[in-house]
């Protein structure tokens, strides 16, 4: 099982943890933007004081993945925000009807434009993708990818913290718990 580190303890003047980079899983990016202003606003201020906190002692990024699972919350979820406001009918997400309307309806067009330009500032200022050199995009982690205990961009953000000299990963997601103890959970 993974360790799990308090962040309380990390905190800490006297901490003793080698922390160099922190990466974010996407659920701790949704928390901490809120894109539709649906998370409990107590929630949203305790993750933000902590990211800030953390950002004051350690670097953290994000991972190109975690970019590609946000970007798809934050289309999807305009998709239905716009359509529910403005048509008063809940219709699931199609791509095809997202570029219609982005073609046709200069409304939708210039509200998801606003959500593309906090979509690069929250990766371009706040969570900058980690070296993405270090390619492990590989066949072997596909083939070995059985999608029981975690989902396929969660795998892929273990596979990168591995790559780290002590492998740290903040996350609300207890799918995680589910690797070897050498992988460290920051859980709020």
């Amino acid at each position: 099982m993974a360790n799990i580190i308090k962040i309380e303890k990390i905190l800490k003047p006297t901490s003793q943890y080698p922390i160099q980079n922190i990466l974010l899983d996407t659920n701790i990016i949704i928390n901490y933007e809120d894109p539709f202003g649906s998370v409990a606003p107590n929630l949203n201020a305790k993750i933000s004081q902590y990211i800030n906190v953390l950002k004051s002692h350690y670097t953290i990024n994000s991972i190109f993945v975690t970019a590609l699972e946000y970007f798809n919350y934050i289309q999807v979820g305009f998709y239905n925000v716009f359509v529910d406001t403005h048509e008063g009918t809940f219709e699931k997400y199609s791509s095809k009807e997202f570029k219609q309307l982005r073609n046709k309806n200069s409304e939708f067009a210039a509200s998801w434009n606003l959500h593309l330009k906090s979509f690069v500032r929250t990766f371009k200022k706040h969570f900058p993708p980690f070296d993405t050199t270090r390619e492990i995009y590989s066949l072997t982690v596909i083939q070995n990818f059985d999608g029981n205990k975690v989902d396929f961009g969660d795998e892929i953000l273990y596979q990168y913290a591995m790559k780290l000299s002590y492998p740290v990963i903040l996350t609300m997601d207890k799918d995680f718990k589910s690797y070897p103890d050498e992988l460290n959970l920051i859980q709020l």
